[in-house]
């Protein structure tokens, strides 16, 4: 029964976010998500050859984003340069910065929706940027604040990592997922007993995995109601 649950929650997830295909692992909020992202993006560019090797990440990503990418970036010795991308005035990325910088970048980070400003990226304009110009390079998206704002269609997408929080929909605090397109690299962060088929072991949070199932069923029950999504946007 709490297998049938948890597998139950990870299909509601998959609705959510649209993501027929790929890897939902659940994980202890979008922290934990942010590191197996980057850790296993880092490792397999261990033996890069692109002379000047760049981090790319949106100037006003959560701190947990450049934080990461410094840490993992020293420990595993990659020595590759962060460049921050910049925002205009409204909050937007500077994609001609991205478009300069791509074909050098061993992983890029953006957000979909900002957390302090709530300014909503053009992730379909920033996917058009790096993939006419780079199409191999990992893609992390922080969709932690899209979450049951805005519709969203990830396997339709060439995002590579989408972290999620489930305490931002008023979820118990220490659960959220990862979304993991197929064919993108995974290294398991934490390993142990082989718990979510060995990519994330450790005992499962299952209390915290049914309440956020609910919400997940919450917002598919909501889905349809697009006053919300609208309201959100104008604000």
């Amino acid at each position: 029964q709490a297998k049938y649950l948890l597998e139950q929650t990870r299909q509601n997830a998959r609705h959510v976010i649209g993501a027929p295909d790929g890897d939902i692992l659940f994980t202890s909020g979008a922290t934990e998500g942010i590191q197996t992202a980057i850790v296993s993006t880092l490792i397999h560019a261990k033996n890069h050859t692109i002379k000047n090797p760049v981090l790319l990440y949106g100037a006003t990503e959560h701190k947990a984003v450049p934080n990461t990418l410094k840490h993992w970036n020293s420990v595993l010795g990659i020595n590759a340069q962060l460049l921050a991308i910049p925002v205009d005035i409204k909050g937007i990325l500077d994609l001609a910065f991205i478009s300069e910088h791509i074909n050098n970048a061993l992983m890029v980070c953006t957000m979909a929706v900002n957390n302090e400003t709530g300014v909503y990226q053009d992730l379909n304009a920033i996917e058009h940027t790096i993939r006419s110009r780079n199409k191999s390079v990992p893609w992390m998206v922080d969709c932690v604040q899209a979450l049951g704002k805005q519709a969203l269609a990830l396997s339709s997408t060439s995002i590579d990592y989408a972290p999620f929080s489930g305490h931002k929909l008023y979820a118990p605090k220490g659960i959220g997922f990862l979304y993991i397109k197929n064919g993108s690299a995974y290294t398991p962060f934490i390993a142990g007993g082989g718990q979510e088929s060995g990519m994330r072991s450790g005992t499962e949070n299952l209390p915290g995995i049914i309440s956020f199932g609910l919400v997940a069923k919450e917002i598919l029950q909501d889905s349809e109601k697009t006053e919300h999504a609208e309201r959100f946007q104008k604000l």
